[in-house]
């Protein structure tokens, strides 16, 4: 035990107390629908980043370097729209701006998946 530290004093780290976490479950559904959403869309960024170097290396022929610029370039990009387009959210509303940018991802997933390579 680190000398004048508590480990049960839940009022220094209120994410240790278990209420807080137990208050989720009465969450509304909406909510629950949003952290579901932002699951599979991180799951979904995380995994195409894995591959998206070794891709371009493999099935395209760029160079390791070159690829990894490609991906630094994609990582700025997603950043820099999400910054920028935020007031494309305000413009369409929540409901909209969501529905055309999941059908923009999937158009633009589902052109990646069946791209020819170049060898």
């Amino acid at each position: 035990m680190i000398q004048g530290r508590d480990n049960h004093d839940d009022e220094t780290y209120p994410l240790c107390d278990k209420r807080n976490w137990m208050s989720l479950k009465n969450a509304p559904r909406e909510l629950w629908i949003i952290f579901v959403l932002k699951f599979l869309s991180s799951y979904s960024y995380f995994s195409f980043a894995l591959v998206l170097v070794l891709f371009l290396s493999e099935d395209y022929g760029m160079g390791d370097v070159s690829a990894g610029w490609a991906y630094g370039i994609y990582g700025v990009m997603s950043t820099v729209f999400g910054i920028v387009c935020g007031w494309i959210v305000d413009y369409l509303g929540v409901r909209w701006s969501l529905i055309t940018g999941s059908l923009l991802g999937t158009v633009a997933r589902l052109l990646l998946a069946f791209t020819t390579s170049s060898k």
